[in-house]
């Protein structure tokens, strides 16, 4: 064993005895979900199922958000500046590129969402697809906005007909604007799309914030989070209006959109979900989604009416939960990620005051801050179906001596 990687490991040991003596509550919350993962793993075997990696060649080369294989069996990729591209797929599983189109004409917008239409077929060939009007902190166009607004709220959608034998678009429809699509670095956009079996279009809409509260970041408002982030939204196609685009800003952005008005065609469907980039609807009859949860650091919003950093929820809620659940600054440590199982009304688990959900996940169990000692869950918060894991023990001892880095 060389000297240098010797002094690593006495350097390791003798951090992990000051985190022994200094942390002991945090090194048992750390193997509490240690247990909680190992609970949650599959017991099952996957078999049957093989993968071969296969060199496609430069023609399909790409930065692709969405996959999907259309009514006419070509392929249809998403790509992130929004140009969507038609390929024919062979026999032998080669691709061969038969169109691009061009929504957006050569102006680029960073695009996540696609899906084909129910009413699709190979000869009308209808898709919808989810974007945001500027640019991320992880992506950018020279031909789009190059300084990121933290204010405006940017999502969007449209739907497409796109011509079955031409790179031509038939149709091209804006029907939704102003989606609360904004944060400290902008990066978490309206996601990815899928229909249901009664029609409706669903999606998940990003959170603004890591836990739910401001990220304290230059020029931050009080509140980030916005009365449709943080959400799995449920888009009703027969309520379209006559006029497009649906402006679906509401109160807290200055705008007159109720998502809580039956007759509306963009209601939320559930809740506490920070940023889940694809979604799907299993032959099982259940939805399920993937959650990027936050990274360390962050803070969580407080549902005493006597703090200065309480945010005051939409009038049409009315919270009967505890009134003493305390905002938390640099909560402790990054969250795991998570898949759930998503049913209709349920919480799970990222805060938003405006919808009067103030508790991060599983509460005291996933927080290591003494503020969090006794909270317990939300009410209505549904847990989760898949726990991806925790980090590292070795990546716990580092945090203690270095500040965590920000995770989108």
């Amino acid at each position: 064993m060389n000297k240098k990687l010797k002094v690593l490991l006495v350097l390791a040991m003798a951090c992990g005895f000051v985190f022994l003596a200094l942390y002991p509550n945090r090194l048992n919350r750390y193997v509490q979900r240690r247990i909680r993962f190992y609970k949650t793993a599959p017991h099952g075997l996957l078999e049957g199922v093989m993968f071969q990696k296969i060199t496609l060649g430069n023609g399909v080369q790409g930065q692709y958000t969405s996959l999907v294989v259309g009514p006419d069996n070509k392929l249809y990729p998403g790509c992130i500046d929004g140009k969507i591209k038609r390929f024919v797929i062979r026999p032998n599983g080669d691709l061969l590129l038969e169109h691009i189109f061009k929504p957006f004409g050569e102006e680029s917008k960073l695009t996540i969402g696609l899906a084909f239409d129910p009413a699709s077929t190979a000869d009308s060939l209808i898709v919808w697809n989810t974007y945001s009007e500027t640019n991320s902190s992880w992506a950018s166009f020279l031909n789009a906005e190059q300084e990121i607004d933290k204010s405006k709220w940017a999502g969007s959608m449209n739907r497409f007909q796109l011509d079955s034998k031409t790179d031509r678009i038939l149709e091209n429809e804006h029907i939704l604007k102003s989606l609360p699509c904004f944060g400290p670095n902008h990066e978490n956009f309206p996601n990815s799309i899928v229909f249901g079996t009664d029609g409706m279009l669903y999606f998940a809409q990003g959170a603004n914030t890591g836990m739910g509260w401001c990220d304290c970041e230059e020029n931050q408002e009080p509140s980030r989070e916005a009365l449709l982030s943080g959400a799995l939204l449920c888009f009703d196609p027969s309520k379209l209006p006559s006029n497009l685009p649906i402006d679906v800003k509401t109160y807290d952005g200055g705008g007159s959109y109720d998502p809580y008005d039956k007759d509306k065609p963009l209601s939320i469907y559930a809740t506490g979900i920070r940023n889940a980039y694809d979604i799907v609807w299993h032959s099982n009859g259940q939805l399920y989604a993937t959650v990027n949860s936050s990274g360390g650091n962050e803070n969580t919003p407080t549902s005493d009416q006597q703090s200065p950093f309480y945010i005051e929820p939409c009038s049409k809620i009315k919270y009967t939960g505890p009134n003493n659940i305390p905002a938390v600054f640099g909560a402790q440590p990054d969250q795991d990620d998570f898949m759930v199982r998503v049913e209709k009304g349920g919480y799970y688990g990222h805060p938003n005051p405006l919808r009067a959900e103030y508790v991060l996940n599983n509460g005291d169990e996933d927080l290591d801050n003494s503020e969090y000692n006794g909270v317990k869950p939300d009410a209505n918060f549904r847990g989760f179906t898949y726990d991806f894991g925790p980090i590292r023990l070795l990546l716990v001892l580092l945090s203690i001596l270095v500040k965590p880095s920000r995770e989108g």
